[in-house]
């Protein structure tokens, strides 16, 4: 493996252009597809919530990883920040992947 290749470089590149990055210098269409995915995206997450996945996903994650300080998306409810990451992703991707068709 190149250095180059290696995912420390390729991080430390993304870093870079990340910090470099002002608002300014993006396309205002980029900025409107940006908008537009935040949309979308919060709304199957809003329509995620009550899935039969999410809702089974919930009660699995709360048992398996206990409570904790991180937020389900959409919910008052906290749990364990790794139980929560796996709700907040399946709820997000129960619609996601019906619109798309896969």
């Amino acid at each position: 493996m190149k250095i180059s290749d290696s995912p420390l470089f390729i991080a430390e590149q993304l870093a870079e252009f990340v910090a470099e990055l002002s608002i300014e210098t993006i396309p205002s269409l980029v900025i409107e597809e940006a908008k537009r995915c935040m949309l979308d995206t919060t709304g199957v997450i809003i329509a995620g919530q009550s899935a039969k996945v999410a809702l089974n996903a919930r009660a699995h994650a709360l048992s398996t990883y206990g409570p904790g300080s991180a937020h389900i998306l959409g919910h008052a409810q906290v749990m364990h920040p790794m139980g929560a990451a796996l709700v907040n992703t399946l709820q997000t991707l129960t619609y996601s992947y019906q619109k798309n068709g896969a």
